[in-house]
């Protein structure tokens, strides 16, 4: 402060006289009252600020908040999912052997369907050769019969005749 007053005294300025200290006490009082304004208004914008930084603080608490629920479900969510995913692999694991299961079954039964196939054709072949056979035998014993009933014929005209030659020979003796 002594600097002030060297300062206003090198500027020529009676520290002594009354206007003086009335100018000087008016300017400190001016410059009381400005920097009372600004403090009041520093005042209030940092009580404003305070006040929005305070809300901002609860929504971010609140956000927080939110969001540990949001984690908490999804922690409990995406056990779930593992779980149904688990299930899922296991289900898709049989599936898939008792498709491997229906796959050989399927070789075996296509085998299977060859094999009765090829028995059917062996059989086929077989019906065709018998029915064949048959055919053939049916015409010899058609013609053994024919044979038969010719024999027979010439055997009863035989006879007979061997009956009128008894009978004239008996007739002639």
């Amino acid at each position: 402060m002594t600097d002030y007053f060297l300062n206003a005294r090198n500027q020529g300025k009676d520290l002594t006289s009354e206007n003086y200290w009335r100018e000087e006490a008016e300017r400190w009082r001016t410059s009381h009252e400005v920097l009372r304004s600004e403090l009041d208004e520093y005042a209030h914008s940092s009580k404003e600020l305070e006040t929005e930084l305070e809300r901002e603080i609860d929504l971010g608490q609140q956000e927080i908040t939110r969001l540990r629920g949001s984690v908490a479900d999804l922690k409990e969510e995406n056990l779930s999912l593992k779980e149904e995913n688990k299930r899922t692999k296991d289900r898709l694991k049989a599936a898939e052997q008792e498709y491997q299961s229906l796959k050989a079954q399927n070789v075996s039964a296509l085998q299977h369907a060859r094999d009765l196939e090829q028995r059917l054709d062996d059989s086929e072949t077989s019906n065709r050769m018998l029915q064949s056979s048959l055919s053939d035998y049916k015409r010899r014993c058609e013609e053994l019969l024919e044979t038969k009933a010719l024999l027979e014929l010439e055997l009863e005209q035989l006879r007979y005749a061997k009956e009128v030659e008894e009978k004239i020979e008996a007739e002639m003796s």
